[in-house]
């Protein structure tokens, strides 16, 4: 039986090459999808807030969610932003309450190469993770 699925999973394989030489010619048979993104990091202090970042998606649509994990009941929204060699590389945002964190998704962009931070209006500390290349 292993050796019938192996068999299958060649022959497959052989028919995805010559449907994409077919389509696009040797480069596009060769050409690999980009990188897939799940990435995830936050600050480690154990008193005050608990900033972090999540990227998720591909190397070239990668999308960013900064989230304050243990806001005070009280806060409802805070500013946010991204970073990147200590500048701001978006518009700021309104992080809202979802459940008990505070929190803003960046939809899709090219962030390859490059150190992304989350920053919360009045919070000092930053979450930074790195991009795929």
């Amino acid at each position: 039986m292993k050796m019938i699925r192996g068999a299958v999973t060649a022959s497959a394989l052989a028919l995805a090459v010559v449907a994409a030489l077919a389509q696009g010619g040797p480069a596009a048979a060769t050409e690999a999808a980009p990188a897939r993104v799940d990435r995830s990091s936050c600050t480690h202090h154990w008193s005050g807030p608990q900033i972090c970042i999540r990227m998720t998606g591909d190397a070239l649509r990668t999308r960013v969610v900064g989230f304050w994990s243990n806001p005070p009941g009280s806060v409802r929204s805070r500013t946010t932003w991204l970073a990147s060699d200590g500048r701001r590389i978006t518009s700021v945002a309104r992080a809202t309450r979802v459940g008990k964190t505070v929190s803003f998704t960046w939809s899709g962009a090219d962030y390859r190469g490059r150190k992304i931070c989350v920053r919360f209006r009045g919070i000092n500390r930053t979450a930074c993770q790195d991009a795929p290349v």
